[in-house]
C-alpha cells in the first residue's frame, strides 16, 4: 500500500526538527497539524518560518534543513499554571519575594531556548508586541 503522498507524486524531504529527522511532503507543511497550536518552528539562523492563519508555512521546508520547535505558552485564566504559587524552597529558605513557579517555567524556557536559537530573545519580544 501506497502513502497519499506516493500517490499525488509529491517528493519528499528530510528535516531536522529538534535533532529528530522527519520526513515530510515537498510543499507547504501544516505546523500546527503537526505540532499545535501553540508551536512555531525556528529556523537555523534563528528566524520564525512564517505560516498563514492555518498555520501552513509559506514555503517548503528545505531538504536537510534544521529546524527548532517551540511552544508558545499562553498564560490567561484558563491557564493550568497558577500564577501566583511561589516556589516553595525559596519559603521554606525564608527569601523575600520569591519568584512563582510559573515566572520561574517561563525563565528557564527562554533560557533553554536561547542557548539553541542565538537571536530568540528578539523573537520572543517580536511576537509578544504583535
Amino acid at each position: 500500500m501506497t502513502s497519499g503522498v506516493e500517490e499525488l507524486g509529491l517528493g519528499k524531504s528530510t528535516v531536522f526538527i529538534n535533532d529528530v529527522a522527519f520526513e515530510v511532503a515537498d510543499g507547504p507543511f501544516n505546523v500546527r497539524e503537526a505540532f499545535g497550536d501553540d508551536a512555531v518552528l525556528i529556523n537555523s539562523y534563528g528566524q520564525p518560518v512564517l505560516t498563514n492563519e492555518w498555520g501552513v508555512t509559506l514555503q517548503s521546508l528545505q531538504h536537510g534543513a534544521v529546524y527548532y520547535l517551540v511552544r508558545l505558552f499562553s498564560f490567561d485564566h484558563s491557564s493550568t499554571i497558577d500564577m501566583t504559587t511561589k516556589r516553595k524552597g525559596w519559603l521554606n529558605h525564608g527569601i523575600k519575594g520569591p519568584e512563582s513557579i510559573a515566572d520561574h517555567i517561563e525563565v528557564l524556557f527562554v533560557h533553554l531556548i536561547s542557548r539553541f536559537v542565538p537571536d530568540m530573545h528578539e523573537i520572543l519580544a517580536g511576537m509578544e508586541e504583535s
